[in-house]
């Protein structure tokens, strides 16, 4: 048997393929990245498994997509891709013509900080990145936020809810992030639909009436702080203020409302758990959301109000209240009517100013 003539075949075998590697179009992208100050900085999985390079320059962020063979500019954001980074190159030039103030790239900048802090950019670059209709969605919803006057802590939060949603209903999700855009748009300063200037309101009375009336007990076991409590105390009036509306909201659309509610217990938190998890399969990567124990809380406190509701419409609020007062580690029997009658001022709160913004929004 001939060696060297099986060495011969092998070393043809091996330098074809060193070769059909280096001339591949995602590997030449990477050259010309390289040769343009672009320097990577991670990998990012598509839907179809792919193993994309991520990018980096001067703040700005790109995506090599090995698939398309393309290059995706995702900071700042833009829905088409480009045939290379020379086209790239020449697209920064005319933007440049025409910046981005600097306070808008802040203003986006602390969205997706936000976004990042709950766990959830990495799903976000990755929806943006394989979708294109979410992804303009996505970007023309933080513009009208932005242009609205909008905080960066709503927008990012309604951007979270657009996450979870998207893995029960992509177009929903979609759609959410078009009627958001719309309603920012189309807003007047006197009737705003950002409910969380009310819920701010309403959280910071709720403490000062736990505090005042020594409702709330801390240091006792591992209770919530009482800003976290003040929020599950605020979001069961409005609850009540739902049902009592008669209002036509969705189950998921109250889920947003919900969700929101547990975005900004986690903003508060130190160390705030991850939400969400990727399982990567040769075939693609799929998302997992989880819920936290702020988010089973609230469904606890809506099956005591459910299961004390009697068919006429009219809620027993003695057990709800009770369960509240030991959550607040309160065992005063003078506190029952005061914290019930308290509830029911919050509730009628709620009812003008919170619930009739979620409606539009989610509904």
């Amino acid at each position: 048997m001939h060696w060297w003539i099986i060495g011969i075949i092998i070393f043809f075998f091996v330098v074809r393929s060193m070769w059909r590697a280096y001339i591949d179009p995602s590997h030449v992208l990477g050259r010309q990245a390289a040769n343009m100050n672009w320097v990577a900085i991670g990998r990012v999985t598509d839907n179809d498994g792919y193993k994309n390079m991520k990018l980096s320059r001067n703040g700005m962020e790109a995506v090599i997509s090995f698939q398309n063979a393309n290059v995706e500019l995702v900071k700042p954001s833009r829905a088409e891709p480009f045939q290379d980074f020379i086209e790239l190159e020449r697209w920064l030039v005319n933007e440049e013509q025409n910046p981005v103030q600097d306070e808008e790239l802040e203003y986006y900048e602390v969205v997706n900080n936000f976004i990042n802090s709950h766990g959830f950019y990495e799903p976000f670059l990755e929806l943006q990145g394989t979708d294109k209709e979410y992804c303009i969605a996505s970007m023309q919803m933080h513009k009208a936020g932005y242009l609205s006057g909008q905080s960066e802590k709503v927008v990012g939060a309604l951007s979270l809810d657009s996450i979870k949603q998207y893995e029960q209903n992509r177009q929903l999700a979609i759609l959410f992030l078009q009627n958001l855009e719309q309603s920012f748009l189309n807003e007047e300063e006197e009737d705003s639909d950002d409910y969380h200037p009310f819920l701010d309101k309403a959280v910071g009375q709720a403490e000062k009436f736990l505090k005042n009336n020594n409702i709330y007990v801390p240091l006792r076991g591992n209770r919530a702080a009482i800003n976290v409590t003040s929020e599950l105390f605020v979001y069961i009036a409005s609850y009540l203020a739902m049902l009592s509306s008669g209002d036509n909201i969705s189950a998921m659309g109250w889920n947003s409302f919900k969700s929101s509610i547990e975005n900004r217990i986690l903003a508060t938190i130190e160390n705030p758990p991850s939400l969400s998890d990727s399982i990567v399969t040769p075939e693609s990567t799929t998302f997992v959301h989880y819920v936290s124990e702020y988010f089973t809380e609230m469904t606890r406190m809506e099956e005591l109000v459910l299961s004390n509701k009697n068919e006429s419409g009219n809620v027993n609020l003695q057990p709800l209240v009770a369960y509240l007062l030991r959550v607040m580690g309160s065992d005063n029997p003078e506190h029952q009517s005061q914290l019930q009658d308290y509830l029911s001022e919050v509730s009628g709160f709620s009812s003008k100013e919170i619930v009739p913004k979620v409606v539009r929004i989610f509904g």
